[in-house]
C-alpha cells in the first residue's frame, strides 16, 4: 500500500514537473509570437515610411517640373494629359502604386479649407486606379479625424502617418510627407494608401507561421524536458523502495546510485544515514542487553537490601521490649531503694531512742531485728533487680552489636547499588535520546541508594550511642551491685548485733552506736544506689528513645527500598521494550 503510495507520488511529481514545463514553454512561445507580431506591425509601418521616401526624394529632386505641372493643371483643367511634362509626373506616381503593399499615390495641396465645420485638401494627382475610382485632379478631398492628424503631424516634423480608418474605398493606413522646393517652401504633400486588409492578412500569416513553429519547437521541447525529467527522476524510485524497508525495520540494503548531481549525493548521504541508524540500533540493543542484566542485578540486591531491612526492623523491636524492660527494672529498683532509705532512716531513729532509753533496748532491738530482717529481704530483691537489670543491659549490647552487623551489611549492600545504579545511567547515557528514561530511573536508584547509605551511618551512629551509654549503665549497675554487696554485709553485721543485744544488755550502747554508724554508712550508700538508679532510668529512657528513632528510620528505608524495587521493575520493563522494539529492526 505505502509502495503504491509511494509511486502514485513518483508519477504525480513527475506529472507535474512535465505539466509545469509544457505551461512554461507554452506561455514563452505565446510571449514570443505577441512579440513577433508587434515587431512584424513595428517593420510594416517602418517599411512604410521607407516606401514614403522613395517617392518623396524624387519628387523633391524635380521639385521646378512638379511645380510648373501644378501651375499648368490650376490655370487648365483641360489640359492635355499627354504632354511630356505631366507624364514625368504621373509615371512616378504609377510607379509606386500597385507594388508592395501601395495602393494609391497622390499629391495633396497644403493648404486646407474648412466647410461646414469639416476640413478638405485639393487633390493635385494621383494615380491611375484613383483615376478610375472618381477622382480628378483639383477636386476636394475631405479629410477624417485621423487623416487631418497625420497631415498636420506631417507639417510640423516632415511625416505623418494615420491610423485604420475606414472610407467608401475600404480600410486604409495612409502616411504623408511633405514635398518642398530648392528654397524650402512646401508645394505639395506626397502621400501613400496601404490597404490595412492585405497588411492584416500578411501578419495573420506570419502570425499562423510564428504558431506553427512555436508549437513545433514547444512539441520537441516538451518531448526533450519530460524525457531528462524521467532520467533525473528514475533514481528516486530505488530511494522509494529502500525507504519503505527501512520504513519497515529493514537496513541491510543502500542505495547504490552513481551520478554526481543532487540526486547523487542524497542517494550517498542516504546511504549514510542508514549506516549510522544501522550503527545506533546496534548500539541501544546492547544497551538494552545490558541495562537488562544491570537492572536485575539491581533488583536482587534491592530484594536482599528489603530483607536486611526487615531484619533490623524486627531487631530493633526487640531492643525497643528490652529497653522498655530495663526502664521498668530500674523504676523498680528506685522504689526499692526509697523503701530502703526509709528504713536505714527507722534504724538511725530507733538508735537514736535506744541511747536515749535503754529501757526499752530490748524492745528495740527486737524491732530492729525484725527492720534487718526485712532489709535483708529488700536487699535481696534490691540485688535480684540489679542482676535482672545487667543481664538486660548486656543482651542490649549484645543486640547493637548484632544491630551495627546488620547496617554494616546494608551500607555494603547500599554501596553495591549506588555502584550499579550508576553503571545503569552511563549505559543510559550512550544510548542518548533513547536512554533518557532510564537514566532518569537511574538517578533515582541512585538517590534512593544514597538515602540508604546515608540511614545506615545514622543508625550506625545511634548504635554507637546506645553501646557507649549501655557499658555506662553496666558499670553504673556494676557499682549498684557491689554497694549491695556492701549493704547486705552491714545489715548481717547489724544482725548480729542485735543478737548480742538479745544476749547482753550491756552491749547495747556499744552495738547501737555501731549500729547509728552503720546505718549512716547505709544512708549514703543508698543515696548513691538511688543516684545510680536514676541515671540508669536516664540511659533507659534514651535508650528507648534512640530505639524509637532507630525504628523510625528503618521505617524509611524499608520505604525507600520498596520504592527502589518498583523503580527497578519499571526499569527492567522499560529494557524489555525496549529489546522488543530494537528486535523489529533487520541489521
Amino acid at each position: 500500500m505505502l509502495q503504491q503510495k509511494l509511486k502514485r507520488l513518483q508519477g504525480s511529481m513527475i506529472t507535474r514537473l512535465s505539466g509545469l514545463t509544457i505551461i512554461s514553454i507554452i506561455l514563452v512561445i505565446i510571449v514570443l509570437v505577441i512579440l513577433s507580431y508587434n515587431q512584424q506591425r513595428t517593420l510594416y509601418y517602418s517599411q512604410l515610411k521607407s516606401d514614403l521616401v522613395l517617392i518623396q526624394k524624387p519628387l523633391e529632386q524635380q521639385a521646378s517640373t512638379l511645380e510648373q505641372t501644378l501651375m499648368r493643371l490650376k490655370t487648365d483643367s483641360n489640359a492635355d494629359l499627354n504632354q511630356i511634362w505631366y507624364r514625368e509626373v504621373q509615371q512616378k506616381l504609377d510607379m509606386f502604386s500597385g507594388t508592395g503593399l501601395i495602393a494609391n499615390t497622390y499629391l495633396l495641396s497644403p493648404e486646407a479649407s474648412d466647410k461646414d465645420g469639416k476640413s478638405s485638401l485639393t487633390l493635385l494627382m494621383a494615380n491611375q486606379a484613383l483615376y478610375k475610382t472618381g477622382q480628378k485632379p483639383y477636386t476636394s478631398y475631405e479629410m477624417s479625424e485621423t487623416f487631418k492628424q497625420a497631415v498636420d503631424k506631417a507639417k510640423k516634423s516632415g511625416f505623418g502617418r494615420t491610423s485604420v480608418y475606414t472610407d467608401k474605398a475600404g480600410k486604409w493606413i495612409s502616411v504623408i510627407a511633405p514635398v518642398k522646393n530648392e528654397s524650402g517652401k512646401m508645394i505639395a504633400l506626397v502621400g501613400l494608401d496601404f490597404d490595412y486588409n492585405t497588411i492584416l492578412s500578411d501578419l495573420k500569416g506570419r502570425l499562423g507561421s510564428a504558431l506553427v513553429i512555436g508549437l513545433v519547437v514547444a512539441l520537441f521541447a516538451t518531448v526533450l524536458l519530460t524525457l531528462l525529467i524521467y532520467w533525473l527522476l528514475r533514481p528516486i524510485g530505488q530511494l522509494t523502495r529502500i525507504t519503505q524497508k527501512v520504513a519497515s525495520g529493514d537496513l541491510t540494503e543502500t542505495p547504490n546510485i552513481k551520478r554526481k548531481d543532487e540526486i547523487g549525493q542524497l542517494s550517498s548521504y542516504f546511504g549514510l544515514m542508514i549506516e549510522n541508524i544501522r550503527e545506533m540500533i546496534q548500539h541501544i540493543h546492547h544497551s538494552s542487553e545490558e541495562m537488562a542484566r544491570t537492572s536485575q542485578a539491581v533488583e536482587m540486591g534491592s530484594r536482599q537490601t528489603s530483607e536486611a531491612s526487615q531484619a533490623i526492623t524486627r531487631s530493633i523491636t526487640d531492643v525497643a521490649a528490652g529497653s522498655e524492660r530495663q526502664l521498668r527494672s530500674t523504676e523498680e529498683s528506685g522504689r526499692g531503694m526509697e523503701e530502703m532509705t526509709v528504713g536505714i532512716q527507722r534504724i538511725a531513729e530507733s538508735a537514736s531512742a535506744a541511747v536515749e532509753s535503754s529501757s526499752s533496748a530490748l524492745q528495740l532491738a527486737e524491732r530492729g531485728g525484725e527492720q534487718v530482717e526485712r532489709n535483708l529481704q529488700q536487699m535481696g530483691l534490691i540485688r535480684e533487680a540489679v542482676n535482672d537489670a545487667s543481664g538486660t543491659i548486656l543482651h542490649l549490647g549484645e543486640l547493637s552489636k548484632e544491630i551495627g552487623n546488620i547496617t554494616g551489611m546494608i551500607s555494603e549492600i547500599a554501596q553495591q547499588t549506588n555502584l550499579l545504579a550508576l553503571n545503569a545511567a552511563i549505559e543510559a547515557a550512550r544510548a542518548g535520546e533513547h536512554g533518557r528514561g532510564f537514566s532518569v530511573v537511574a538517578d533515582s536508584i541512585r538517590g534512593l541508594a544514597e538515602q540508604s547509605r546515608n540511614s545506615t551511618e545514622k543508625i550506625y551512629e545511634l548504635i554507637q550511642v546506645i553501646q557507649a551509654e549501655t557499658e555506662q549503665a553496666v558499670k553504673a549497675m556494676k557499682k549498684g551491685a557491689t554497694e549491695v554487696d556492701g549493704m547486705s554485709e552491714t545489715v548481717t553485721a547489724v544482725n548480729s548485733a542485735f543478737t548480742s543485744i538479745v544476749k547482753s544488755v550491756e552491749e547495747v550502747t556499744r552495738q547501737i552506736m555501731e549500729v547509728s554508724a552503720s546505718s549512716e554508712q547505709m544512708s549514703a550508700g543508698s543515696e548513691e544506689v538511688t543516684a545510680s538508679l536514676h541515671e540508669l532510668s536516664s540511659i533507659s529512657k534514651q535508650t528507648s528513645d534512640f530505639t524509637q528513632n532507630v525504628a523510625s528510620s528503618a521505617e524509611e528505608q524499608q520505604a525507600s527500598m520498596e520504592e527502589m524495587a518498583f523503580s527497578v521493575a519499571s526499569l527492567n520493563e522499560m529494557a524489555q521494550q525496549l529489546r522488543e522494539t530494537v528486535s523489529r529492526f533487520k541489521l
